[in-house]
């Protein structure tokens, strides 16, 4: 690529100068003294240039970009060779801080026989030395020692702190506290080398595969496609990224480029281990009761704190693609396609029992998000003339004591994240899949359907005659579900699914930063809790949401 070309010869010496920082401070922890200091505060300004002018020439770079399948790669390179540049400096940031720790000394040969730094030393020059060939050779396998590294600084820190902090407990050291503390100082920029090393590995994995992935990502990838596709990959796939859950999951489509693999496309997840691990026991207990409707699972995989999991990419769109890009009568197919699906999990999952839906208590839990982005949803006591107008948490308590006898007679499998955008529409096959199953569960079906009405409100184009159709949709549905209630004796449903969709429009405003949609969304959950809190208890069986309230 141009820019690699052009920021070449400026890298380089970029890379040489900190590995001229790193000798200095290895010389440093040999034999102390004041000439070494003075080399690394020497070089700091000439590696601030170098910096600046690789930045500058990054930009630069962009803005000349026009060609469209040149673009993405190039704001890729540009990208990971900013990050490195960030952090060579940075390095050399550390080597410095490392130097001036030596005046703290009492005898600055203090850590010259205590403490094994070479080792230390020398695996932060590795990995410097390998960052010219990873960069400009895209070559995979370097940049992952060069991650790896890290791991290795990590756990010679850990050593260095253990002994340090023993020896600081120990009463017989009282006398070298002050050399302690700064011996445990430079072992901490050591560390924090490493971590800056892993930066720049991160990064060029990234150039090479077009997309950001941190190294443990990329392992679980890798382990895990060498299992679906049996054999290992070595980074010969294609990566692009879906984006990022708010729960911090990462998402991307895979396609490996080994022949093994026959072009198949395979979705991979990485997240926090409850979520993923939760997500895979949904689709299991899913499958084995529609097969199916959930994608298949090619892998699973735990590290640490993290799982990944790698899953079918199914054919079809999205209902809110469709829904917003769809012709009117083909739409009207596919949601009666959703109803009777649901119709038919809801049917035979029911389970005779009588359970609390919690829609206020999940409204509560969410509603400090809610008043931080949108502070004027926080309101206190107001009047209307003299008529008091109750405060949201009143109205909220008052719910709370009403929801609690408006028991669901039944439970079923609920999706638990109902949104138009977790339903796949596959036309060719006339079959319906869910996605993203982390939340599922034996519950009151009111929590998808209100999830599912309320998700109709948020999409970006509901306004106009787009809106008026969209009525036809979320008409349609309710009115399944108002079936569904009657044929199984259901008499608070119109009761409890305002409720649900009071909770549901209130806390999708934490997600919405245009403030007109955001107040409208409020004060519709706002208006269905006054309805259902201002109903005579008694006649709560015959309580009937106002068509106004849930249509645009």
């Amino acid at each position: 690529m141009i820019l690699l070309k052009e920021i070449d010869q400026n890298y380089r010496f970029l890379v040489s100068e900190i590995i001229k920082q790193m000798n200095s401070v290895r010389l440093q922890l040999e034999k102390p003294d004041q000439k070494n200091l003075e080399k690394v505060e020497g070089r700091e300004d000439y590696i601030d240039i170098l910096k600046n002018i690789i930045e500058n020439k990054c930009f630069s770079r962009l803005i000349t970009v026009s060609n469209k399948n040149d673009n993405k790669r190039a704001v890729n390179i540009t990208r990971a060779v900013h990050t490195i540049t960030v952090n060579l400096e940075r390095i050399g940031d550390f080597c410095v801080n490392i130097m001036r720790q030596f005046k703290y000394f009492e005898n600055p040969e203090y850590m010259v026989d205590r403490y094994d730094t070479a080792t230390f030393i020398d695996e932060i020059m590795k990995a410097l030395e390998a960052t010219n060939d990873a960069l400009f050779n895209a070559d995979l396998t370097l940049a992952l020692k060069i991650c790896r590294s890290e791991f290795k600084t990590d756990a010679l820190y850990k050593t260095h702190f253990q002994q340090i902090t023993n020896d600081i407990k120990d009463g017989s050291h009282t006398r070298e506290i002050q050399n302690l503390i700064t011996a445990l100082f430079i072992f901490r920029y050591l560390e924090r080398i490493g971590d800056s090393l892993l930066n720049i590995g991160e990064a060029i994995i990234s150039s090479i595969l077009g997309e950001k992935l941190k190294i443990h990502q990329y392992e679980a990838l890798e382990e895990g496609l060498s299992h679906a596709v049996a054999g290992s990959l070595n980074g010969n796939v294609n990566f692009a990224s879906m984006g990022e859950t708010r729960s911090g999951c990462r998402i991307g489509l895979v396609q490996p480029r080994d022949i093994n693999s026959q072009g198949r496309r395979i979705i991979f997840k990485d997240g926090k281990l409850d979520k993923i691990r939760r997500e895979k026991e949904g689709i299991e207990k899913w499958e084995a009761l529609i097969p199916g409707i959930p994608p298949k699972i090619y892998d699973y995989t735990e590290h640490g704190p993290n799982a990944s999991i790698l899953l079918e990419c199914l054919q079809g769109n999205t209902f809110q693609e469709n829904l917003i890009n769809g012709k009117p009568d083909l739409i009207m197919n596919m949601v009666a396609k959703i109803c009777q699906t649901c119709d038919h999990i809801w049917q035979t999952t029911l389970k005779k029992r009588t359970l609390t839906s919690g829609f206020i208590d999940q409204l509560i839990a969410r509603l400090d998000d809610v008043h931080l982005i949108h502070p004027v949803t926080q309101n206190q006591n107001q009047f209307i003339g003299k008529t008091p107008d109750p405060s949201l948490d009143s109205l909220l308590d008052s719910a709370r004591k009403l929801e609690a006898n408006l028991s669901c007679p039944f439970s079923v499998l609920i999706h638990g994240d109902f949104n138009v955008d977790n339903i796949i529409l596959n036309l060719s096959e006339n079959q319906i899949h869910y996605i993203d199953l982390h939340r599922s569960a034996e519950k009151d079906y009111l929590q998808d359907a209100s999830v599912f009405l309320v998700s109709i409100f948020r999409l970006p184009t509901a306004n106009g005659t787009k809106g008026l159709f969209y009525n036809d949709v979320l008409k349609e549905f309710f009115e399944f579900c108002e079936q569904f209630a009657q044929k199984n004796n259901d008499s608070w449903f119109e009761a409890r699914l305002a409720l649900g969709l009071a909770r549901s429009f209130i806390t999708s405003t934490r997600f919405e930063l245009n403030r007109y949609k955001a107040e409208d969304m409020f004060h519709r959950g706002v208006y269905l809790l006054k309805k259902v809190v201002g109903q005579d208890p008694e006649a709560l069986s015959t309580f009937h949401i106002p068509s106004f309230a849930i249509t645009f």
